[in-house]
């Protein structure tokens, strides 16, 4: 992490003329050349800010300023981002000057510049000024440049919760051009870096604001004239976690990104030097059932005079679902799962993504337009500038492998997809759940009468206790959730929808897994009783089927 922020406004210009420029032959170009018609607030003009408005400036009375002049000033109560106004008219009353103005550009003032500063902020937010440009006078506007305080090792913002640890650090900056034909490229960047620890312990979703700061405005005087930068940071969080574990997925991104105005070809952005790790710690190494979804997502917005400018989003998203045996030693190593962080090689599924998504987007009232030339403001009003249709891959990793002795995560691999129906065939009622990878299902139970239904939503997964033979698994039942509030009710089309337990697994563990080609002889009478409905020959069952060993329930998969 970096020990301080930095932001760096550059305004430099070199006058060039036969392909040669001025300062390669050592004469000193002026520093800034402002346009005739420009009036600068506390400047050589004079004049005070009274107040500003979308619309209007209140200044003393100053007879030199009439429609059609410019007027700028830098961060003051009257005006907190600073202003860069075109006079449409000009009022007096009660010894004041109104001046009726609209949103001008940079191009509409500055002829030509030639100016290097260098902005240093600390982590308490003091500030140095390094002026490497032409002149040594160019001090900081009124009010003094600060960013959000930061920790000793360059933190501007840490999260710690149940659902994510997250840590970051940002540095800024500005390089601005204006040539003496009023032409400007301006250029912004951001340093990021942001590390990521998604905690896989917690089940369900969660949406969270971790961080949000609008750094204090920062006025740059070059020479007379104001250039404020308004910079705000927003950090948020959101995720799910179906199948909790003690485990965590972490992640760490280096990037720099921003956007790039230049006169001539509009904007564009910047996606440069990115670096990335990737890991996963886990308390059990020897098995690993988990799956989830976590995003951080880091959004600056940064405007000129608080008006207009970029806003970009990136971020690290991440994506893990994971089923792992680990493998006895010696069994095919070089085809089995190996993933950053877990000690030794597995067996069974793994299907992992951490990716850092770019969007950047240019964001305008319709008053302010372009900030910096005039001649396209009305065309960058909330404009997209750019959305990765590949995001930055920081890791990516799939795979499913069951060699022998992993014949529990094998047969889970089968099961993904299938339907298994508990019902009588008497009655309106049925309880289905539908399989998921590694063991997980999802379940649904609903019965009804003429006025009244009851109803249950449920999740769960089963874990391989053994294999018994060729057909048969022993499975025990882990995680059982019912998703709807249980005993409340509900009403619906003129009856009652209450909610029950879901019928089938509201007692009982351990169950049996038969696969097809089972025989039928040997199987329970219980099961054969609630399977008659699906595919069986005279010798053995043409479908998979489940029993429930306690209450003994047997539901089966119809479609097979």
């Amino acid at each position: 992490m970096r020990k301080g922020i930095i932001i760096a406004i550059v305004a430099v210009v070199a006058l060039v003329v036969g392909g040669v420029m001025f300062a390669a032959l050592g004469k000193k170009p002026s520093t800034l050349t402002l346009k005739p018609n420009v009036h600068i607030a506390g400047g050589k003009d004079g004049f005070a800010v009274h107040d500003v408005t979308e619309d209007s400036v209140t200044i003393d009375e100053d007879s030199s300023i009439a429609e059609g002049a410019i007027v700028a000033g830098g961060t003051g109560k009257a005006a907190p981002n600073g202003f860069l106004r075109k006079v449409t008219s000009v009022k007096k009353q009660d010894g004041e000057m109104v001046l009726e103005t609209e949103q001008a550009a940079l191009t509409d003032a500055i002829k030509k510049a030639d100016v290097n500063l260098d902005i240093t902020i600390d982590p308490n937010g003091n500030h140095t000024l390094d002026d490497n440009g032409q002149t040594k006078r160019n001090p900081l506007g009124a009010a003094p440049a600060h960013a959000v305080p930061a920790a000793s090792d360059g933190e501007i913002f840490s999260y710690s919760g149940d659902e994510l640890d997250a840590t970051g650090s940002l540095a800024l900056s500005l390089n601005m051009r204006v040539a003496e034909n009023g032409k400007i490229d301006f250029e912004t960047k951001a340093d990021l870096n942001l590390d990521s620890e998604f905690k896989l312990q917690n089940p369900g979703d969660w949406n969270k604001d971790l961080f949000t700061k609008q750094l204090l405005p920062v006025t740059v005087i070059v020479d007379d004239f104001p250039v404020t930068l308004v910079n705000e940071l927003s950090v948020s969080a959101n995720g799910s976690v179906d199948t909790e574990a003690d485990a965590t997925v972490k992640s760490s991104l280096e990037r720099t990104v921003g956007y790039r105005y230049l006169s001539s070809e509009g904007l564009s952005p910047i996606d440069e030097e990115s670096e990335q790790t990737f890991e996963i710690a886990a308390a059990d190494q020897d098995n690993l059932d988990a799956s989830g979804h976590g995003a951080v997502n880091v959004n600056l917005t940064s405007s000129v005079f608080g008006i207009a400018g970029p806003e970009i989003t990136t971020g690290i998203d991440t994506d893990f679902d994971a089923s792992l045996e680990k493998a006895e030693p010696g069994t095919g190593e070089s085809e089995l799962i190996k993933l950053p962080g877990l000690d030794g090689t597995y067996a069974g599924s793994a299907d992992v993504t951490a990716t850092a998504p770019l969007e950047a987007k240019f964001n305008a009232s319709e008053k302010a337009g372009n900030p910096f030339d005039d001649k396209k403001s009305r065309k960058m009003v909330n404009a997209e500038l750019f959305k990765a249709e590949e995001p930055l891959e920081l890791y990516t990793y799939s795979r499913e492998i069951y060699p022998e002795g992993s014949e529990g995560q094998k047969v889970f691999a089968e099961l993904e997809g299938k339907d298994f129906i508990f019902s009588s065939g008497r009655g309106a009622w049925r309880t289905s759940i539908t399989m998921e990878k590694g063991g997980k299902f999802k379940g649904s139970y609903l019965d009804s009468d003429v006025y009244d239904k009851y109803a249950a939503e449920f999740t769960g997964r089963f874990e391989v206790v053994k294999r018994v033979d060729e057909y048969t698994y022993k499975l025990k039942l882990k995680d059982l959730k019912t998703t709807t509030p249980t005993g409340e009710k509900a009403y619906e089309d003129g009856g009652t929808v209450e909610y029950s337990e879901p019928y089938g697994f509201e007692k009982g563990t351990d169950f049996d897994l038969y696969l097809p080609g089972h025989p039928t002889e040997g199987l329970h009478e219980e099961y054969l009783y609630w399977s008659y409905a699906c595919k069986s020959n005279e010798s053995a069952i043409d479908h998979y089927g489940l029993f429930n060993v306690e209450p003994e329930y047997g539901m089966c998969t119809v479609d097979d």
